[in-house]
């Protein structure tokens, strides 16, 4: 790895939480994963998206539909503001906000649930346009 992206003793607690907040989100354990993806948050100065999203995820879980609306919010905005550290090159906001529409739908928030859904297909639609010709995969 060059010098830019060499880990920290930092980054790698951050990944610590966040990789054992998945693990306890995938056994059940929402409480304890809803604390892990807390602790990746805060010691990641609050810009890394999928921390949210994924906190969002243990909150629904957990029936706080409010929280998790919040989160991936928070999450949305890290990735449209240019702030998201890019650990992840392939998060995408179009999954985001596609998320966001089925937690509204969830809650009963019909309409908010249709703006997010419509929102993120049309995302994907300008992206299959943006992409070389060579790039695209052929639908079925």
């Amino acid at each position: 790895l060059d010098e830019d992206r060499t880990l920290t003793n930092s980054d790698k607690a951050c990944w610590f939480y966040y990789n054992r907040g998945l693990a306890n989100l995938m056994l059940k354990n929402f409480e304890e994963a809803k604390s892990n993806f807390i602790q990746a948050i805060n010691c990641k100065n609050n810009d890394v998206a999928v921390f949210f999203y994924t906190l969002s995820l243990a909150n629904l879980e957990l029936g706080h539909s409010r929280e998790a609306i919040d989160k991936i919010n928070a999450a949305i905005e890290i990735l449209e503001s240019g702030r998201n550290q890019k650990e992840n090159e392939n998060q995408h906001p179009a999954d985001y906000y596609h998320a966001r529409g089925v937690i509204y739908k969830l809650k009963g928030d019909y309409d908010a649930a249709l703006d997010d859904l419509l929102k993120a297909k049309r995302m994907r639609k300008q992206d299959e346009k943006a992409a070389p010709e060579k790039e695209r995969v052929p639908s079925r």
